[in-house]
């Protein structure tokens, strides 16, 4: 009986277990596995954002070039003779008008910015025929026009206008703590019209140019 009892203890003995400083170091080796995962889901899901706001602004800036290229294409197309042409040309806002020919009258419309969401951040507004300020474009961060002549100089005078320039300057939704915006936008001129900002949003700049077709033969 004791031959048996001393054989179970000895069994008992030989039985391997881990000791505080394999349990530590265990505990270690984890935690930092898991800082790497946790390190490694941080900068992926950071990246994610940056994309998203990329693609964003992308977005932002494709639907208001669209709409407002087509716009400027039409200004002062007039089969009727009603008088149709620009109104008001000013660095950051235009007013047209053109025949509507579903209603054979001539409508108006206007470019200007706007605060559309009462969120502190300008948006690319337009107005039709006097209504509501709708907007086309969110973020917008700046609108200019440079108005050229036939012969391309920079002209005031409405009546000269044969081509006009815009460049639109759209920001991020959010700021990115590891950017800093030390970029200077310019329109087609080369005159600044932005920067450099110096805060954490990241922005993107279009510019162009559209001749008025319908006003070179005035």
């Amino acid at each position: 009986m004791q031959n048996i009892q001393q054989k179970r203890t000895l069994a008992l003995l030989s039985r391997e277990g881990f000791t505080i400083v394999e349990l530590m170091i265990s505990l270690l080796i984890g935690g930092v596995i898991m800082a790497g995962v946790v390190s490694a889901f941080l900068a992926q899901h950071k990246s994610y954002l940056v994309q998203d706001d990329n693609v964003f602004m992308q977005e932002n800036l494709r639907s208001a070039v669209e709409i407002m290229t087509r716009d400027l294409r039409m200004i002062g197309y007039d089969p009727d003779g009603l008088g149709a042409g620009i109104t008001a040309a000013a660095a950051n806002s235009l007013t047209f008008t053109r025949e509507d020919d579903a209603a054979g009258a001539l409508e108006t419309i206007t470019y200007s910015l706007y605060d559309a969401y009462g969120d502190n951040d300008n948006d690319l507004g337009r107005i039709l025929n006097g209504g509501a300020q709708t907007p086309v474009a969110e973020n917008i961060e700046v609108l200019d026009f440079v108005y050229l002549n036939g012969s391309g100089t920079v002209t005031a005078a409405l009546g000269d206008i044969r081509t006009i320039q815009f460049a639109l300057v759209v920001r991020a939704e959010t700021p990115d703590q590891k950017y800093v915006d030390t970029n200077t936008y310019t329109n087609l001129q080369g005159t600044t019209i932005l920067g450099p900002p110096g805060d954490n949003f990241r922005r993107r700049l279009y510019r162009s140019s559209v001749l008025c077709r319908n006003l070179r033969n005035l």
